[in-house]
């Protein structure tokens, strides 16, 4: 997809970010001829469901001279499970049958985006804004199926405006004309829409109407987020704030088109009073209003989400378990090894019972390395990361109005990652466990937890599959908040063993990585011994993922 001679692939995407069961895929396929003459040649589209192509589709074309066309192929993927991904190999031949170029994307079969929740985001809501199918076409090249609308509303505690234009907590100019265009053309994607909103934020002015809907911490000092920007409310069940804010999700819903609510909190108080000075446990309010809340919007829209935000991991032991649609974790220090993001995936999925997990981790695009290597991490324990939204724009503060510009080889980069997040969902996430197998890999140090210069060893199973993730942490630092300076020291031609499985029941050995191949499967050679089985592989940069089939599984490709 990068090559940059006379005669290219310049891109290939689906025409979607996700699809529902029976929907027609359209991939997209943009060729570029930048010579004098026009050229027969042939498209050759591969659908691969993991190792095993599934369909093949074949034309002859007409590349005309000096521009770039676009070609479209069709497929009607089979109806069966509720979440599959696969490949998509594009191969340009000339008449003579020889390779000019090859190129890669993927997409994914899903009943809904919870199941595979590559979370986005949207934040310009401006009257002026004019490139919306713009943004939101760039964020389907990521498969972005889900997308928070941050700060769109016109108070925390009023949430629509009364006029089509008007102004923000923060003095920005925004369009509720905007807002719904962009809900719609996300739609367009099968990208689910959600809207921000606070669980206890209010206006000064709010405030003063409604002192005794507020969380005091003393008789007469209530709490205030940023000075006077916000109070903060009290949410527990029965409260009049409760109440309110239903309300105002439920008007949300059913004004607007919004698919469901994104609930944030802000990490602290964790504590407080009412008016009438009962001591109020957040831990305790935040999952009962989660909970009314679900029951509340489903009454209105029978598939509403909804995500909370559990800030640096608290309260996580109630919420995780509660009626939201995933588990949402902004992390923050002292949270900043990789091995901490790791933990946090596994007690996310652990508490919520199998729930897919997004972390909010803020990296600047400028640190290309520590971006890419983060994905790695989170990607490869099975998590999902909230980082991508508007025109290639990556999360860089929590205030996502301040997001900052990908480098292009960042969207290059990062278009392979999720390509590959996509292609290999379903040994990478869906109803994989840990497996007590032995991996080790000859001369080279490993751990199973992240730790610093070592292999990271991630082994998980399904029926009929085992698969190892490897990520490489030798040479850098162990935090993900630090600008790496040089990337992971690659590693080449690894001898591998694995033991506590049974070599006579391995089929086949496959490897695949979002650093080189875009991604595509490559088969392996393997030697069994008596109670163990051996392999080479020929690299590790930042990240590998090796997927050993079994006799007598399940069969998924």
């Amino acid at each position: 997809m990068r090559n940059e001679s006379e005669v290219h692939i310049s891109d290939v995407y689906p025409d979607k970010a996700q699809y529902r069961p029976g929907e027609t895929v359209i991939t997209i396929i943009e060729v570029s001829n930048k010579s004098d003459e026009d050229m027969p040649a042939k498209l050759q589209v591969h659908f691969v469901h993991l190792a095993t192509q599934t369909s093949l589709s074949e034309q002859t074309i007409i590349l005309k001279r000096t521009i770039k066309q676009t070609f479209t192929v069709e497929w009607v993927p089979p109806s069966e499970g509720s979440l599959k991904g696969y490949g998509v190999d594009v191969y340009l031949y000339d008449q003579k049958e020889h390779l000019l170029d090859e190129a890669s994307t993927a997409f994914d079969v899903a009943a809904t985006w919870t199941l595979s929740p590559r979370y986005g985001f949207l934040s310009d809501f401006s009257p002026n804004e004019r490139n919306s199918s713009d943004r939101l076409l760039a964020m389907s090249k990521f498969h972005i199926n889900a997308v928070q609308f941050y700060d769109w509303m016109y108070r925390h505690d009023t949430l629509l405006p009364l006029q089509e234009e008007f102004t923000d907590p923060s003095g920005r100019r925004l369009s509720l004309r905007t807002v719904q265009r962009k809900i719609i053309l996300a739609h367009q994607y099968n990208m689910a829409a959600l809207a921000y909103t606070a669980i206890y934020g209010a206006s000064k002015e709010f405030y003063l109407r409604h002192e005794d809907w507020a969380l005091y911490q003393s008789t007469d000092q209530p709490y205030t987020f940023g000075e006077d920007y916000l109070y903060i409310m009290n949410p527990a069940v029965g409260s009049p704030w409760q109440t309110h804010l239903l309300e105002q999700f439920t008007e949300v819903l059913q004004d607007t088109d919004f698919d469901g609510i994104h609930i944030d909190q802000y990490g602290a108080p964790r504590s407080g009073f009412d008016s009438a000075g009962e001591r109020v446990e957040m831990a305790e309010a935040f999952p009962a209003f989660i909970d009314a809340a679900k029951e509340t919007l489903t009454k209105v829209k029978s598939d509403a989400g909804i995500v909370f935000n559990a800030v640096n991991n608290w309260p996580i032991q109630a919420v995780a378990p509660a009626k939201q649609d995933i588990v949402y974790i902004e992390v923050w220090p002292p949270n900043v090894t990789y091995a901490d993001l790791g933990k946090i995936i596994k007690q996310g999925r652990l508490l919520s019972k199998g729930k897919m997990v997004v972390l909010a981790a803020y990296i600047p695009p400028s640190q290309e390395i520590s971006v890419r290597l983060a994905d790695a991490v989170i990607f490869a324990n099975g998590a999902f990361h909230v980082e991508i939204g508007e025109l290639n724009g990556m999360l860089s503060d929590p205030y996502f109005p301040k997001h900052q510009l990908m480098s292009l080889r960042l969207q290059n980069t990062m278009r392979d990652y999720y390509d590959f997040v996509v292609r290999y969902e379903e040994v990478l996430n869906d109803g994989v466990r840990e497996t007590d197998i032995n991996v080790s890999l000859r001369g080279i140090p490993t751990a199973d937890y992240g730790k610093p210069n070592t292999v990271w060893v991630i082994a998980r199973e399904r029926l009929g599959y085992t698969m190892i993730n490897l990520v490489n942490l030798i040479g850098v630092s162990a935090s993900w908040k630090d600008d790496q300076g040089a990337p992971p020291s690659v590693l080449t031609d690894i001898t591998i063993e694995l033991s506590s499985v049974s070599p006579r029941s391995i089929e086949c050995i496959h490897l695949a990585s979002p650093d080189f191949k875009q991604g595509r499967a490559v088969l392996l050679d393997f030697e069994r011994t008596t109670n163990s089985m051996k392999f080479m592989i020929p690299r590790l940069d930042y990240w590998d993922l090796i997927v050993v089939k079994t006799k007598g599984g399940a069969n998924l490709g």
